[in-house]
């Protein structure tokens, strides 16, 4: 007999309260004040509906436009739970540009790539380009609200994201948004949260990528970027 079956059924509900009350801590999910102008909070479920008025769109269609299920999008819309960062920047890129995203699926190198090839091509190959290389995977990671793992799976194998993900991938190609102001756009949306990009993810400079002795290579660098190249 397991343990879950040897706990009283109030003692196991019990159990699973306290449990989603920790996630829900730990995930930061407190609600936003409405009222106050979505310019200066983090978006909830209720900016989804605004921005579906705005634009005259059905519930189906613009569940289809958040990469959400139907199912999931009804009670999203009704709750003033911040978004994940995900779907905040997925939401804000469409204030921004009130336009559906083409059907081209464009990969994680090529939006990498446009973002940050030309930043990676300024540091000398071998090490310094190692270096450089893992830390603008943080920095694109953290720029879709993820890990830099995720980013390494994502822009070497070109798989591990999910719609929403890929929806803003499209977002920042189809719109031909700069380095500069998708960082802007996703720092804005970590200032509101109490963070910042630079913070969670500095851009790599030569004195950072260059600090480690000779002979010495940084564990991160062998572990993601060592052999790499595109």
């Amino acid at each position: 007999m397991s343990m879950n079956e040897m706990m009283p059924v109030q003692g196991r509900n019990e159990a699973v309260r306290t449990m989603l009350g920790t996630l829900h801590k730990k995930m930061n999910l407190s609600n936003v004040d409405i009222t106050v102008h979505a310019d200066h909070r983090p978006l909830c479920g209720y900016d989804i509906d605004h921005m579906r008025a705005m634009t005259r769109l059905d519930c189906r269609e613009m569940s289809v436009a958040m990469a959400m299920l139907p199912s999931r999008y009804g009670a999203t819309i009704r709750s003033s739970a911040v978004l994940s960062i995900e779907q905040e920047i997925l939401l804000r890129l469409y204030m921004m540009k009130r336009m559906p995203i083409s059907w081209y699926r464009h990969s994680a190198a090529e939006v990498f790539d446009q973002l940050y090839g030309g930043m990676l091509e300024d540091f000398p190959v071998g090490h310094q380009r190692n270096g450089a290389r893992v830390m603008l995977f943080n920095r694109f990671g953290r720029l879709m609200g993820k890990s830099r793992s995720r980013a390494y799976i994502w822009i070497t194998s070109n798989q591990g994201f999910g719609k929403t993900t890929e929806m803003i991938f499209g977002k920042i190609h189809d719109m031909q948004l700069t380095r500069e102001e998708i960082e802007s756009l996703v720092d804005g949306i970590y200032r509101l949260r109490g963070h910042s990009l630079d913070s969670e993810a500095p851009l790599p400079t030569p004195e950072v990528v260059g600090a480690n002795r000779p002979g010495r290579r940084a564990k991160t660098c062998r572990s993601f970027a060592n052999g790499l190249s595109f």
